[in-house]
């Protein structure tokens, strides 16, 4: 359900300033200079995107079009796939999911940590750095490693902040050693 106001990152609009920015571009990243935010974040182009597609305004003027249908569809399918995951571990990925305010930000963190979490095959809460390594054993790119390991130290510090599932009292000294490794 729509507002009058419209929330971008952590900066507000009203419609008519948004349909103004959208009205007077010829480019998504247009959209997000005209608001004053960073095009190059790619939750901002996703979020006006999707408010473009709500408020259904015309971007025919636009110099790129964009086809939503075929890369969501696979993101949607990705998001969706069921996991061989133990019970905590699936509570982990819930209450984990609380800390993000954009469904977009979630999945890309939901994707890596759950593929970890399917890989060692028992509680993150229980994993070692040597588990991290077999995980990360196949990707080459800096950037992927980086964001992969981002990913999975930003749940288990989470979990561990939050005492999700009284997980301070069950921690493994080989997860909190990897939570300050990271």
């Amino acid at each position: 359900m729509l507002t009058n106001i419209i929330r971008i990152g952590k900066s507000n609009y009203t419609i008519d300033q948004f349909t103004t920015a959208v009205n007077n571009s010829s480019r998504f990243t247009e959209v997000a200079d005209k608001l004053g935010l960073n095009k190059q974040m790619s939750p901002h182009i996703r979020t006006i995107k999707d408010y473009i597609e709500q408020l259904q305004i015309d971007t025919s003027h636009f110099t790129y079009t964009y086809n939503k249908s075929e890369n969501y569809d696979q993101k949607k399918q990705e998001h969706s796939k069921q996991y061989n995951i133990t019970d905590n571990n699936r509570h982990y990925l819930e209450e984990f999911k609380n800390f993000f305010d954009k469904p977009a930000c979630y999945i890309n963190y939901k994707c890596t940590i759950a593929n970890f979490m399917e890989f060692i095959q028992k509680d993150i809460t229980e994993m070692s750095l040597k588990d991290m390594e077999s995980f990360l054993s196949d990707t080459e790119n800096e950037n992927t490693r980086n964001n992969k390991t981002t990913h999975i130290k930003g749940i288990l510090t989470y979990i561990v902040k939050n005492n999700v599932n009284d997980c301070c009292e069950t921690i493994s000294k080989d997860a909190l050693i990897a939570i300050i490794s990271m």
